[in-house]
């Protein structure tokens, strides 16, 4: 998907998808009444769901195979572009799996800076079970959980916290 952010894209006018199941596309736009944009300016974003842990500097590549990969200034001067990666920027549990689990669970989480993460983990009475402290990189992270670590079935809340937030959800431990 292709969101619109400084540059208007419309698929159907400044996008050629006809090799997209190959690995490539070609992007092209102009807007005559476009004079001026800021140095750091966000053009257009590209959503894609990756199929592994791997970054945007390594799954898209800009390139002058079909159409240059280049933009211009108004006396058309050429102007160099690249390719960002912005990361999630919360504290996020993405998963418990399996949920509900029997005997042991993965957590899965995204951290937007490296930091300490303390995991907190709460019966429905509020009651404190289990703390884990570990710390964790930026990015897509797991935390490995046994049943062992509780003393009771039932529904299990975890938060996350960090020196700058902190996230809760909801689990389920069966015997």
């Amino acid at each position: 998907q292709i969101e619109s952010a400084t540059l208007d894209i419309v698929e159907a006018e400044n996008l050629n998808l006809e090799s997209v199941q190959e690995g490539w596309m070609t992007i092209s736009y102009s807007d005559p009444d476009l004079t001026s944009v800021d140095k750091n300016s966000t053009l257009f974003i590209i959503h894609a769901i990756a199929m592994e842990d791997i970054s945007a500097e390594e799954s898209f590549e800009l390139s002058s195979d079909i159409t240059r990969a280049e933009a211009y200034k108004v006396d058309n001067t050429i102007v160099p572009l690249n390719i960002t990666e912005t990361l999630n920027s919360e504290l996020k549990i993405t998963s418990v799996v399996p949920n509900p689990w029997v005997d042991n669970a993965v957590i899965n989480f995204e951290v937007p800076k490296e930091d300490n993460m303390r995991f907190e983990f709460f019966d429905v009475n509020g009651k404190l079970l289990h703390v884990r402290e570990k710390f964790y990189k930026q990015g897509k992270n797991q935390l490995k959980l046994n049943n062992s670590y509780f003393n009771s079935a039932g529904v299990i809340y975890v938060r996350i916290s960090s020196n700058y937030a902190n996230t809760e959800y909801k689990m389920l431990l069966i015997e």
